[in-house]
Order: C-alpha cells, then sequence, then structure tokens
C-alpha cells in the first residue's frame, strides 16, 4: 500500500476546497435562477441575495417595485408608491450598470421606466437617456426609434417625434405603429 506524502495531502486539500467551492457556487447560482423563475417580489429579491450581480434579477426586481408603486398610486398611497419607485430605480440603475450595453436589458428597462412615468413624470429624462443609448448601440433597430418619438409626443414635442419616426421607418417601412403615430401627428 502507498503512503500517501505531505505534499501529496496539501494538493489533494486544495483540489478538495476547489471542487467544494465550485460546487457550493453551482448550486447558488442554481437557487438563484429557482427564485428568479417564480417571478414574484419575495423570490427576486432572494435572487439577488444570492447573485446580486445578475442584472436580470436587477432588472425583475425593479419591474416588480415599478408595479408594486403603481399598485400604491392607484390606491391612493402616495407615500409607499414613491418608496416604490425608489427601490424600483436603484434596481434599474443597478441592472444597467452590470450591463451597460445589453440591449435586451435596455429596453426592458425603457419600458419600466415608461411605466413609472405614470406616477412620476420625473422618469421621462431616463426614459430617455436609455433610448438614446439604444439608437446609439442598436441604431438599425426601428423600435428603439419608435419608442423615443412615443415618448416625446407623450410630452407634446411633435416635431422630434415626427423625426425619429421617420428613422424607424426608412429602417422597417411596413412598420404599422410608426406609420400610425406618424399620420397621427401629421
Amino acid at each position: 500500500m502507498k503512503h500517501i506524502n505531505s505534499t501529496q495531502t496539501i494538493l489533494l486539500l486544495i483540489v478538495s476546497l476547489a471542487t467544494s467551492y465550485l460546487l457550493l457556487a453551482t448550486c447558488r447560482y442554481w437557487l438563484a435562477d429557482f427564485y428568479y423563475a417564480k417571478g414574484d417580489l419575495g423570490n427576486a429579491k432572494k435572487a439577488v441575495q444570492l447573485n446580486s450581480l445578475e442584472p436580470n434579477y436587477r432588472k425583475v426586481l425593479g419591474r416588480l417595485y415599478t408595479d408594486e408603486a403603481i399598485t400604491a398610486h392607484e390606491l391612493g398611497n402616495e407615500i409607499l408608491a414613491y418608496e416604490y419607485l425608489a427601490l424600483a430605480d436603484e434596481e434599474l440603475e443597478l441592472s444597467k450598470k452590470f450591463a451597460p450595453r445589453n440591449v435586451a436589458i435596455l429596453k426592458s428597462i425603457t419600458n419600466t421606466y415608461s411605466d413609472m412615468k405614470m406616477v412620476d413624470q420625473r422618469y421621462f429624462q431616463k426614459e430617455i437617456e436609455i433610448l438614446e443609448n439604444l439608437t446609439r448601440f442598436a441604431p438599425t433597430d426601428p423600435y428603439s426609434w419608435y419608442n423615443m418619438a412615443l415618448a416625446y409626443t407623450e410630452i407634446g414635442e411633435k416635431d422630434k417625434a415626427r423625426s425619429l419616426l421617420k428613422n424607424a421607418l426608412d429602417l422597417k417601412p411596413d412598420y404599422e405603429k410608426a406609420q400610425t403615430l406618424l399620420k397621427y401627428l401629421q
């Protein structure tokens, strides 16, 4: 029978520790995904606690906080609505920080900021900033141009909206929503 010397024992210990760490990290990622997939506020918070650097988790948590803010606003509880908006904004900013050029995440964040405007118009500027970034990161995406036009239409800047719609229609001439909005603005 062969004996293990001290160097081999140390190497075996290092390999065992590394394997244990990787197994624990994998379980942690799996558990975070499990909570994330449930799609409710409590589980989204758990997912973020387990994997705080995942931009999708942060984005969804921001969306869920926004939904709570809108509900509180509709029920007349403005204090709670603004508390939820602040939490949503914090999560969305972190999501943006962790994935600053991820077009899919930025589009989703834009939609959430658009909904946040129902409670507080100050989120218009954040929505526009992201839409401007989207048109730089994905200049051939007509939907970003359209969404920016829609946002400018909401605040009455029709000339700016028409110009943005023309960009969208240059990219996709059969874009019915853009055509409809442009006709409305004429």
